[in-house]
Parts: structure tokens; C-alpha cells; sequence
């Protein structure tokens, strides 16, 4: 059985070296790199790699219960252990190796912890994979464990192979595992941290980004609910389309259009109704293809209604007008199919590219269409996720390069750190070259919306039609700047032509909404805009006021104030206040106030919040009930339930306070730190990696210094039991005790102490103790109490156990009964009513380990 169980956890370990060398080979990404350097056969063989390394995870896990089941006995505790020991160590230095590249690279880490039901891989699993590999039982003493697993392996099982060979492969893991947690520990600990609160805001604040984007995307500012398109123009536009034409759409007057950039804010693919489709595919090359791939099928239609039939039912079934879902596209409802008039019927603008591909490269991004039908809508706008699409992320993927299809291109752009792409950027990177370009020109209709009517225009009205306004009662006045040569205008990006100068801008729906139809396509700056709903400025110098949300993409000088979210995306010198959120991208020098959070690049000044403060680098001061978060540095001082700094330099005060590197001083109920090079500790506990500084606590934990068990004797009499913590400088001790001449008397005390002169074997002490005495039934908190002094001598007798003496300065003070009588070295001694005073000098012995 020993054996069975040696050979298949070696085994295990084989196989985790050669994932290993896929790992190297597809887990790379350096921080300057794009989405598209992954491409589709790339993130699919990703995934594979991951479902592998959960394969060997879950069979390790299975073996580890099995191992406890059936080498229960104690006679075969040793070989269990071994067993147990060198299962764990396959899984750990597997996870720490994929880790190791991945850690703090989205492209990866959005893949990974998407959920996987074809492998029973449940939605953040790599999240689980991080948690696991930082709070490991085995974390702190691995390499000890590993050193004493191997010594049992080569003195008592020398004779046997395969457990030598597990002794081999256990040393040949162990410098990279002790290499990985000494130089990425501070990493792995303040990244899981940072993942687990943006993972924690997210999830409280996704539901409310949700019902907003919904409500902006149902929400119409106008009586009128149809497009200006009407049910004529689709039938003509039906009979031009072709599968696969990429379509994109504008429906003027709903919110939704402010948060897209650019004026063409839709996207979606046309596939035609199923008449079309099977004429479309009578084709040889795809039935060729398809059939290599699905011998039982003969063309491509069938193969999709086999392969998506909930899929076909919904493309297939037409509606009470004889109208077929011919379009497909994502929606706040999520990726739906819908008929020509439910889709272009609802827009007042539409312009249709066609890719100009093989039909088959075609046919396989409609087939990616009927696959992505029925995911959620994305409303974290995330390209790297493939679980949830918006619209123009269903058209990039659909038409993805992939190794048997050739595909279009597209850049990607970083938006707020999100990485996408707007459907008005693909019109504008088409239109900007149109010759080497893999798409072509279909078909455009414009509006005159005053009038209530859409028309068919040409492409030369199409090609800057990115560049207009987003609100279309605007669009004439722009079409006559493009007739009259007026381009420079609009397209120069110096401050004058660029922005509009709008000093006051006050309204109860959009504030800047209505401006930016008069503004000739220029962004607006406002010195002053009241927004009962919400608001948007190029600029901001002055103040703006919304119930829910202001968004500013540069600068902010004056005071914003908003009911739910602050946004300044570049600059921000004023003062920002929020119901629910603050969020600034850059440099921040003034204040902000928010009910909920505060986010900011770096700041120069103060943050106060209800419940969260987070920023990149630190500089002023935070303020939070709850939690500050200033990731890399924090220079200033931080106040609130819970700090945590990558690298705090001045002082952290709160309940709990943990910083990366401190030099400054911490304050809290409970203290951590991953390094303390300088600086004070000051709490009922504290925590450290390494401390070279002051700890100063009940107890203070530092990795590298042992802790310190003792018993303790003196001439009161009394005899207490403590452990001793700190760093090689200060020592806090805690002990709690009994009176030996007092049945009722007992005792807690807390000092700290230091060495005067240190050597490994022998040290003089030096410290200060207080000890509380009280009696059963007593007042826990009346005064009575001993302040001594003492000077010690520490000698090591026996590997780790030293003895330590010395005599001891005391000072008693109790306004209540007189506990203490000591006859020997008598000071002085006063006793009056409610007053007892008295000093004397004893000695102390003790034993410590």
C-alpha cells in the first residue's frame, strides 16, 4: 500500500515538472504587453494548463484524506507523514511556480478565476490557489519540515527506492520554495490583500454600477421610444445585408451614451435569418471545412442547430411578423438575438462594415455568436474576461484570429484601466485606413432629428462621423464644417480648439449633456455646473454638484459634490465630496470626503471616508472608521479601524495597522508589519516578518526571533508563568502569576527589557516591569501595584534553556488592602489611610526556554 501510494505521488510530481515547461512557455507577459499578445489559441491553451494543474491539485488532495484513512495506524505515523509532507510539497511548488507568473498580471489572472464546467473548475479558483499558498499550515516551517523529511528518509528508509527518490525530489524543490517565500512574501501578502478588498468592492458595488447602467440604458430623455429608422428603411437595409456584416448603431437621447465614448456607442453582428444563412453556406469550402471537423454533417447550418440547440430554437423561431432573430448582440440583458426592427428599428443612426474574408473565416465567427449567446453582460467593461461581453467585445471575439481562421484587427485601449474598445474606435481605426483595412464600406444612415426623419448617405459623410458630437441635434452643423473645409477645427487637439468655454452650465438631468449639443464637437469647460443627476466636463475649474455621478476626464480645480461618485480621471487640485465614492487617477493636493470609499493614484492632502481610503502612494493624511489602504508608501498619517501600507514611513493609528516596510510609528490594537527597519510599535499586539525597531505590546511576534517560555521566582514570594517576545532589542514580556503567602492574591504583569552586554551564551539584561496585584472578588482596575527596575544575568545551561538572575528595585503603591510583606532590603515604608507606599530591593530567578 505504501508503495502503491509512493508511486502514484511520484508520478504526480513527473507530471507537474513537464506542466511545468507548458507554464514557461504560454505564462508570459511582460507589464508593457497588450491583450492582443494573447491570442484566442493562447488563452485557450491557458485555460487547458489550468485545468491540468487543478487535475493534479484535486488528486493530491484526494490522496492526502486517503493517507489519513488508511495509514491510520501508529506504527505507520512516520511514513504517513512523509507521504503527507511530499504530497503537499508537489502541490505547493506547482501553485508557487504558476503564481510566480501570474501574480499582478490581469491578462492571466481574469482568465484563471473564470469559472470552467467543462473541467468542474468553479468560478475563482485561482483566488483560492493565492489564499491557500499564502496561509499554508506549512508556510512558516517548510523548510524545517523538509529538512527533517528527508533526515527520516535517509537514516530509516535507505533500502527503499521510492522513497529515496521522493527524498531527491523534495531537496531539488526546497531552494526554490525558500527563495520564492524570502523574496515575494511582502508581495504575495499585500497583492492578496489588495485583490481581496478590490474583489470585496466590486462585489458591493457591482449591484449598484448594474441597476445605474441599467437604468441608463432603458432610460430615454425624450417621449419617443422608436428609431427614426423606420420599418421601410429595414426591409431595404435587410434585403443589402449579408452574414457577418458588422453593424453599428446610435440611438439619440438615452443616458447611456454619455459613460461611451465616442458617437457611435452600439455594435453588433447581423447572421441573417435562417433562409439566408443556408444559401449563404451553400458553399464548398465550408462544407468541406465543417465537414473535416463533424463527418456526420453536410452544412453548416445543421452543424449549428446540433451543436447550440437552444441557441438554433431562439434564431430559428420567427415572431407574429414573420421576423426572424437575424441580429446578435450584448445588451445590459446580456447576448441576445433580436429581429431587424427590434434592433436597427430602435436606432436613429446605422452604418454597416463587411469584412472582406473567406467564407469560412466568416462562417466561424457566426458560429462563435450562437457559442457566446446566453452570457451575462459585462458591466465591468473587461476585455480579458470571455464569461461576460459588452457589444463591440461579442464583434471583437466573434472575428478574433484564431490558428484556421484569418480575422480582424483591432487595438484595444486602456479606459479607467479597464482594457477595451468602444464601438466609435472601430469605426475611427477603419476610417483612418481604409486600405490596408479588412473591412469595407456597406451602407450609412444619417438623421435630421429636428425634422423626425433618417436618410441614406454616402461615405464621405461617414468617414468623420466619429468625430461627432454625441448629441445629434448637432450633427447638420457639423456636416457643413466638413463641407466648408473646416476639419483642422475638430480634429486639433490644442486647448482652444478643442475645448468650449462654458462658464455656467446648470440643469436637472445631465448638467453637460445639454452643452455639448452647441459645443461643435468640443469637449466643455465648466466653472460652475449644478447637476441634480449627474455630470461630465472635459474641464472642470469651479463646482459641480450631482445626486449621483460627476465625471471629469482632466482636470479639477474647484469643489465637486455628488450623491453617489466622483470621478476626475487625470489632475485634481479642489476638494471632492461623495455620498458613496470619490475616484481620482492621478494627483490629487486637496481634500476628500465620501461615504463609502476614496480612491486615489497618489495624494498631497486628506481623505476621510465612512468606511475605506485607498491610494497608490500617501503623502497627507486618512482618515476612516473602518480601513485605509496606501499600497507602496505612505508618508503622511493614517487613522482608522484598519491600516495597511506597503511602505509607511511616519504614523499609522487605528484598532489594527499593518504596513510593508515601516519607519514610523504604529499605534493600533494589533500591529503588523512585514519589515520593520525604524520605528515604533505601540499595541496589544504585534506582528512582524523581521522588526528592527521598538515593539512595544503584550505580546510582539517577530519570525525571526524565537519566542521565549518562563517560570519566574522572587523574594515577595510569588511565582508567575510568561512568555517572553520582541526582537533582539526589546523585549516584551507578559506574565501572570500567584502570591505564595496569599491564598486570594494574584497577579498580571507587562514589561519590556533589553541587553546591555549580548553574547550567545551569556547576556546582561536591563528593564522595567509593572505588576497589577488583585485579589478574588477585588476591583480588577483599583490601584495596587509594583513599578520595579531590575538588572539580570543570563546564562544558556542547556541548548535552548537559560537560566536568569538578578536583583530587582521596587516600588509598591495601593490605595486599598497592603498584599505585599517583605522584610529583607527595606527602603522605606509609609502607610497611611487609602495610601500604601513602599520600596525595597529584591531579587529575581528564572527559567526560560
Amino acid at each position: 500500500m505504501v508503495n502503491n501510494y509512493a508511486s502514484k505521488l511520484l508520478t504526480l510530481d513527473d507530471n507537474s515538472e513537464n506542466l511545468k515547461k507548458y507554464v514557461d512557455k504560454y505564462f508570459i507577459l511582460s507589464d508593457t504587453m497588450t491583450y492582443q499578445t494573447l491570442p484566442k489559441p493562447n488563452r485557450k491553451m491557458i485555460k487547458e494548463i489550468w485545468a491540468q494543474f487543478n487535475d493534479i491539485y484535486f488528486t493530491l488532495d484526494k490522496i492526502e484524506k486517503q493517507l489519513k484513512k488508511e495509514l491510520g495506524a501508529k506504527q505507520l505515523k512516520k511514513i504517513r507523514e512523509i507521504l503527507s509532507f511530499y504530497s503537499y510539497a508537489i502541490g505547493y511548488d506547482l501553485g508557487l511556480y504558476i503564481i510566480e507568473r501570474t501574480l499582478n498580471k490581469p491578462h492571466f489572472e481574469i482568465l484563471l478565476d473564470e469559472p470552467q464546467p467543462e473541467f468542474a473548475i468553479k468560478q475563482g479558483s485561482y483566488a483560492d490557489l493565492k489564499f491557500q499558498i499564502l496561509h499554508s499550515n506549512y508556510l512558516n516551517a517548510f523548510q524545517k519540515t523538509c529538512n527533517k523529511t528527508i533526515s527520516s528518509i535517509n537514516n530509516i528508509y535507505t533500502n527503499d527506492t521510492a522513497l529515496v527518490k521522493i527524498a531527491r525530489s523534495l531537496g531539488n524543490k526546497l531552494p526554490y520554495i525558500v527563495k520564492m517565500r524570502a523574496s515575494m512574501g511582502k508581495i504575495y501578502f499585500l497583492r492578496n490583500f489588495a485583490d481581496f478588498m478590490t474583489d470585496f468592492q466590486q462585489k458591493m458595488l457591482m449591484p449598484l454600477q448594474r441597476s445605474i447602467l441599467d437604468f441608463f440604458g432603458d432610460t430615454r430623455l425624450i417621449s419617443r421610444h422608436d428609431g427614426i429608422i423606420n420599418k421601410k428603411q429595414c426591409d431595404t437595409i435587410e434585403e443589402i445585408l449579408q452574414p457577418g456584416d458588422l453593424l453599428f448603431e446610435r440611438k439619440e437621447w438615452y443616458l447611456s451614451n454619455i459613460g461611451i465614448p465616442g458617437f457611435w456607442p452600439h455594435s453588433a453582428l447581423f447572421i441573417g435569418n435562417p433562409e439566408q444563412l443556408i444559401k449563404w453556406s451553400d458553399d464548398k469550402i465550408i462544407e468541406d471545412y465543417y465537414r473535416s471537423l463533424y463527418p456526420e454533417f453536410s452544412d453548416f447550418p445543421s452543424h449549428l442547430k446540433f451543436k447550440y440547440p437552444l441557441a438554433w430554437e431562439e434564431y430559428s423561431t420567427a415572431d407574429s411578423n414573420g421576423k426572424y432573430n437575424c441580429i446578435v448582440e450584448a445588451i445590459g440583458e446580456g447576448v441576445l438575438m433580436h429581429n431587424i426592427y427590434e434592433s436597427i428599428g430602435a436606432s436613429d443612426y446605422l452604418a454597416v462594415l463587411r469584412p472582406k474574408l473567406k467564407k469560412k473565416d466568416i462562417a466561424q465567427a457566426i458560429e462563435l455568436a450562437f457559442q457566446f449567446w446566453g452570457r451575462n453582460y459585462d458591466f465591468n467593461f473587461d476585455f480579458l474576461s470571455d464569461n461576460e461581453l459588452v457589444c463591440s467585445e461579442l464583434v471583437y471575439k466573434c472575428y478574433e484570429k484564431d490558428d484556421n481562421k484569418e480575422g480582424l484587427s483591432f487595438e484595444l485601449e486602456y479606459v479607467m484601466d479597464k482594457l477595451t474598445l468602444a464601438p466609435n474606435s472601430m469605426i475611427t481605426q477603419y476610417c483612418k485606413d481604409t486600405t490596408s483595412s479588412k473591412l469595407s464600406f456597406v451602407t450609412f444612415y444619417d438623421a435630421n432629428e429636428s425634422k423626425g426623419y433618417a436618410f441614406r448617405n454616402n461615405y464621405d459623410n461617414f468617414q468623420y462621423s466619429y468625430l461627432r458630437p454625441r448629441w445629434g441635434y448637432d450633427s447638420l452643423t457639423f456636416s457643413e464644417q466638413i463641407r466648408e473645409g473646416h476639419l483642422d477645427s475638430i480634429t486639433t487637439f490644442d486647448r482652444k480648439s478643442k475645448y468650449y468655454q462654458m462658464p455656467v452650465n446648470i440643469s436637472l438631468t445631465l448638467s453637460n449633456s445639454l452643452g455639448l449639443m452647441f459645443s461643435q464637437g468640443k469637449e466643455i469647460i465648466n466653472y460652475f455646473s449644478l447637476n441634480i443627476f449627474s455630470g461630465k466636463s472635459a474641464k472642470l475649474r469651479g463646482l459641480e454638484i450631482g445626486l449621483i455621478w460627476n465625471y471629469n476626464s482632466e482636470y479639477m480645480n474647484g469643489v465637486q459634490i455628488s450623491g453617489i461618485m466622483n470621478t476626475v480621471i487625470e489632475d485634481s487640485y479642489g476638494m471632492q465630496i461623495a455620498g458613496l465614492m470619490n475616484v481620482n487617477a492621478s494627483e490629487f493636493y486637496g481634500i476628500q470626503f465620501a461615504g463609502l470609499a476614496n480612491f486615489t493614484g497618489s495624494i498631497i492632502g486628506i481623505q476621510t471616508s465612512l468606511l475605506t481610503n485607498s491610494c497608490e502612494k500617501l503623502y497627507g493624511l486618512q482618515i476612516a472608521p473602518l480601513l485605509n489602504t496606501a499600497l507602496e508608501r505612505s508618508n503622511g498619517l493614517q487613522l482608522g479601524f484598519l491600516n495597511i501600507s506597503m511602505n509607511n514611513r511616519n504614523t499609522q493609528i487605528g484598532f489594527i495597522n499593518t504596513a510593508g516596510e515601516m519607519k514610523g510609528v504604529q499605534i493600533g490594537f494589533a500591529n503588523g508589519s512585514l519589515n520593520v527597519k525604524q520605528g515604533l510599535q505601540l499595541g496589544f499586539f504585534n506582528i512582524n516578518k523581521q522588526n528592527k525597531g521598538v515593539p512595544l505590546a503584550l505580546f510582539s511576534y517577530v519570525d525571526d526571533v524565537p519566542i521565549q517560555y518562563s517560570i519566574m521566582f522572587d523574594e515577595i514570594p510569588s511565582v508567575s508563568f510568561g512568555i517572553i517576545s520582541g526582537n533582539e532589542i526589546i523585549k516584551n514580556k507578559l506574565f501572570v502569576g500567584e502570591l505564595i503567602n496569599s491564598s486570594e492574591g494574584h497577579f498580571i504583569s507587562w514589561g519590556i527589557a533589553t541587553n546591555v552586554i549580548g553574547f550567545e551564551d551569556f547576556a546582561i539584561e536591563t528593564g522595567i516591569n509593572l505588576k497589577h496585584l488583585f485579589r478574588t472578588g477585588d476591583k480588577f482596575f483599583q490601584l495596587n501595584d509594583i513599578l520595579q527596575y531590575d538588572i539580570s544575568a543570563k546564562i544558556n545551561i542547556y541548548k535552548k534553556l537559560f537560566i536568569s538572575f538578578g536583583p530587582v528595585f521596587n516600588y509598591y503603591y495601593s490605595e486599598s488592602i497592603d498584599l505585599i510583606d517583605v522584610r529583607m532590603f527595606n527602603l522605606s515604608e509609609s502607610n497611611s489611610i487609602g495610601n500604601i507606599n513602599k520600596s525595597w530591593i529584591g531579587f529575581r530567578f528564572s527559567l526560560n526556554y
